[in-house]
């Protein structure tokens, strides 16, 4: 299916894409995040916060054996009082994220990983699959919610966001070798 470098650059745009839909809704008032439109996790909040509770419980608890903050992964929807808690939970959970990434090869790709919430095992690769599907669905639910409130999503197209990951590796390359 990919190779990890694929991963690595589909992670690195799954990353991207998280901390624009972050910083998006961090900007907005608590009672518009938070209120509750009838889907899947309630509100922007809760969506968002149940896209994070995937990344560690699939990558971080399932593969690696260890939950980066099992309070905030099973916090309830409601039980949430602010962006800032959410991006915590973020910031708290990516370390373990980036470990796996960095560690990926061909034979841990195939290597099996069972869920305890999954009627089988499936291959690591799948399970990095679900996680990026899954923020791709919860992504257009958000993007939805935000139109609700006649609010505009942040970029996330696969070509806009990996150019501007590009310039800024660029910039940074550049920047390193004029020092």
């Amino acid at each position: 299916m990919a190779t990890p470098a694929e991963f690595r650059k589909m992670y690195r745009y799954n990353r991207a894409v998280l901390d624009a839909f972050c910083r998006r809704l961090e900007r907005l008032p608590w009672a518009v995040v938070s209120k509750d439109r009838g889907v899947t996790w309630h509100s922007m909040a809760g969506v968002f916060n149940h896209v994070l509770g995937v990344y560690d419980g699939w990558l971080n608890f399932v593969v690696q054996g260890e939950s980066a903050d099992d309070e905030a992964h099973r916090r309830a929807w409601d039980q949430l009082r602010s962006m800032a808690e959410v991006r915590a939970f973020l910031e708290k959970l990516w370390p373990g994220v980036d470990r796996l990434l960095r560690n990926l090869t061909g034979a841990s790709l195939r290597r099996k990983v069972r869920a305890p919430w999954q009627p089988k095992a499936c291959t690591l690769e799948d399970a990095l699959m679900q996680v990026t599907l899954e923020q791709a669905h919860h992504m257009g639910e958000t993007i939805a919610m935000l139109w609700q409130e006649d609010l505009h999503p942040p970029e996330m197209t696969w070509l806009g966001t990996n150019w501007t990951l590009e310039d800024r590796a660029k910039a940074k390359r550049a920047k390193h070798r004029a020092a």
